[in-house]
C-alpha cells in the first residue's frame, strides 16, 4: 500500500464499515445519492436495464474506487444501478465530506484523476469493440477483462466464476451467441470450462488471438 491509499483509507476509516453480501443493489435510480461508497475490498457493477429488460453493463468497480465517482464533483444522477459481485466491504461517507477531502489533498486528487483517465481509456476501447467487433472479437475482450480484473490464478491457471448470463449482459450478445463462441474457444484449447467457471493457461495467448494487449 502506497502513501496515497494509506491517507484514503484514514480517512473512511472514520465512517461506517459495511459488509455487503453479493448481489446488493448500493444505488439504484430511485434511490437518493448522498453517500459515496469506498470500495475496499470486492466488486462493484454499474448497469442499466433496457425497456426490454435485459441488463446493460457499463463498468465495474474494485478495491480502491469511490462508487458513484461521478458524485466527487457534483455530476451524480440517479440513471445508474450499483450491483455488489460479490461481498464487498465498504466504507461509506457523506458526499460532501469525501469532496471536501479529495479536493484539499492533491496527491489524491492526482490518484483519482489518473484513475478516472485510464478508466476512461479501457472505456472508449470497450465501445469501440462493442460497436464495431465481431461477436468472437466482443466476447474475447469481455472475458480477458475478466481475467485482469477479478481472475483467480492458481498454479498458473487463471479462473473466474461466470455464467453465460452475465458474459451476455457485458458484451451485448446473446447467451445462445456467448455459448457457441465459448465452445469454439473451449475446441481451440484457448479456455476451458467447467459449470459456472470459465479459466485459461495463457491470457498473452488470448491477447494475441484478440490482437492486442488488455
Amino acid at each position: 500500500m502506497d502513501a496515497v491509499d494509506e491517507t484514503i483509507q484514514s480517512f473512511f476509516a472514520a465512517y461506517p464499515r459495511h459488509v455487503v453480501p453479493s448481489g446488493h443493489i448500493v444505488a439504484s435510480p430511485d434511490s437518493p445519492l448522498v453517500d459515496i461508497s469506498y470500495v475496499y475490498s470486492g466488486w462493484i457493477e454499474q448497469y442499466d436495464v433496457s425497456e426490454q429488460g435485459n441488463k446493460l453493463v457499463v463498468n465495474t468497480y474494485g478495491p480502491g474506487s469511490y462508487v458513484p465517482m461521478s458524485l466527487l464533483f457534483g455530476q451524480g444522477s440517479g440513471i445508474w444501478f450499483y450491483e455488489t459481485l460479490d461481498d464487498c466491504v465498504l466504507f461509506t461517507a457523506p458526499v460532501s465530506d469525501v469532496s471536501d477531502f479529495v479536493r484539499s489533498h492533491s496527491d489524491v486528487l492526482y490518484s483519482y484523476a489518473s484513475r478516472l483517465c485510464s478508466g476512461a481509456s479501457g472505456q472508449q476501447r470497450r465501445m469501440a469493440h462493442l460497436m464495431g467487433g465481431s461477436a468472437a472479437t466482443r466476447l474475447l475482450y469481455e472475458i480477458i477483462v475478466m481475467f485482469r480484473r477479478y481472475g483467480e490464478k492458481n498454479d498458473g491457471v487463471v479462473t473466474i466464476d461466470c455464467t453465460d448470463a452475465k458474459l451476455a449482459n457485458a458484451s451485448g450478445l446473446s447467451r445462445e451467441t456467448v455459448s457457441r463462441e465459448i465452445a469454439i474457444l473451449k475446441q481451440a484449447g484457448y479456455v476451458d470450462r467447467r459449470y459456472k467457471n470459465i479459466s485459461t493457461k495463457s491470457l498473452s495467448r488470448l491477447e494475441k488471438k484478440l490482437g492486442f494487449k488488455v
